[in-house]
């Protein structure tokens, strides 16, 4: 039962990307790099494709296993990820792009998770990738999956952040001094 729901809780998460886009124009839709994602969009991809298959193999083989109240707790994690995964999608709205570029008449967004961290839609992703991976049972395959996407969305976030610091300049600067990248107050 709780594979089943840590299953349905990725497949939510991929969802996401079809329920939450506004727009599926060409300009935000696109797959495409415009030459400031610098493949971090396909990093991205390949690594949650490895981390599926972390996940799975750990479970299937029992590897590092850790009981049932962790793996609920696990499941809490992931709906909360989710959670703030959508409400950050929600917030930037048109803003949101597959791949990190600068849109027609883009705007800084501060708003909701915004007003606290730069990026929730990463943060919330790499809290429902940990939690999915230790809700399928293995404490180590969590950990792998934390760190596999820390190090992917770590590479995403200084692209995006540099394609944003050059697109708004000092109002950027200003706005990263006064926020966090993906923890509140921390980091």
């Amino acid at each position: 039962m709780i594979t089943a729901l840590a299953e349905i809780g990725i497949l939510a998460w991929a969802g996401f990307e079809f329920v939450l886009r506004r727009r599926s124009d060409s300009e935000t839709g696109s797959w495409t790099d415009s030459g400031s994602d610098h493949g971090s969009t396909r990093i991205l991809v390949l690594s949650f494709l490895g981390c599926v298959a972390i996940a799975s193999l750990a479970a299937v083989f029992n590897v590092a296993q850790i009981g049932v109240v962790w793996r609920i707790i696990a499941l809490a994690g992931l709906v909360a990820g989710l959670a703030l995964r959508a409400w950050g999608m929600a917030v930037l709205d048109r803003q949101y792009t597959r791949t990190v570029r600068s849109i027609q008449d883009h705007q800084l967004v501060t708003a909701g998770p915004y007003s606290v961290i730069r990026h929730p839609g990463y943060a919330g992703s790499i809290v429902v990738w940990a939690a999915y991976a230790f809700a399928l049972g293995s404490w180590l395959a969590g950990i792998v999956v934390f760190a596999v996407l820390m190090a992917a969305y770590g590479y995403r976030v200084r692209t995006e952040e540099r394609l944003l610091t050059g697109v708004f300049g000092e109002r950027y600067r200003a706005y990263q001094r006064r926020t966090s990248r993906l923890v509140p107050f921390v980091y």
